[in-house]
């Protein structure tokens, strides 16, 4: 797919959603910025490429895991949709996403981190999903939220749970960066999906981390 189809793509998925309002879309030609209030959030199961057949998945992932694709920037929003398209069917251009990590890549984290959702496409990345979550930058960790937040790997999500324990302890947790509510959503599906959670000594840190109300 060109780039002009692929703007005008994303463009008619966002305006068939009932959820999207005030949309701005891209019609000069030089910017590729979408402008919109609603639709899915970060962490949520829901991504707009969802009905997307895997033919089309495919060729916006190869655009994705490009170099031209680390060039173009949508806006967050669109962004980060494209990064759970990583993390929910990153299978289907295996070869081509490991290919575009480069080997020292952690080194330029900036260009990388949305990428880094890839790594919950699969349980055997699960280990370099647990690692990278490990050493990320407070301001880098979006991709490895969006990665972990699909992947069903124990691994991945025992490790998020023991950094978010570390990073809560620092006075400064919960502030410009959004962790707050990414470990509230995260806290609400491992109520769902851990048993034991909310009684485990990690779950009640969390918690009490997250706000008093989030405790049961």
């Amino acid at each position: 797919m060109y780039l002009s189809d692929i703007v005008s793509y994303i463009g008619s998925l966002l305006s068939a959603s009932d959820d999207v309002l005030d949309l701005s879309i891209p019609s000069d030609g030089d910017s590729y910025e979408f402008y919109y209030e609603g639709g899915p959030k970060m962490l949520e199961d829901r991504c707009i490429f969802d009905e997307c057949t895997d033919d089309i998945k495919t060729a916006l992932l190869e655009f994705y895991f490009s170099p031209q694709g680390l060039e173009v920037n949508f806006n967050w929003d669109v962004n980060v949709e494209f990064s759970k398209l990583a993390a929910k069917n990153g299978s289907l251009v295996e070869q081509r996403a490991e290919r575009f990590f480069p080997k020292n890549f952690a080194d330029a984290w900036g260009t990388y981190f949305l990428h880094m959702a890839y790594f919950g496409s699969s349980d055997k990345y699960e280990r370099e999903l647990a690692r990278l979550i490990e050493i990320s930058p407070e301001d880098g960790r979006d991709g490895l939220f969006v990665g972990s937040w699909f992947s069903q790997s124990d691994l991945v999500q025992r490790t998020l749970m023991r950094e978010f324990c570390k990073w809560a302890d620092d006075s400064s947790f919960g502030g410009a960066t959004g962790e707050m509510q990414a470990l509230r959503n995260f806290i609400g599906k491992w109520k769902r999906t851990i048993p034991g959670f909310t009684k485990s000594e990690c779950g009640v840190r969390l918690m009490r981390a997250a706000g008093a109300e989030l405790q049961c």
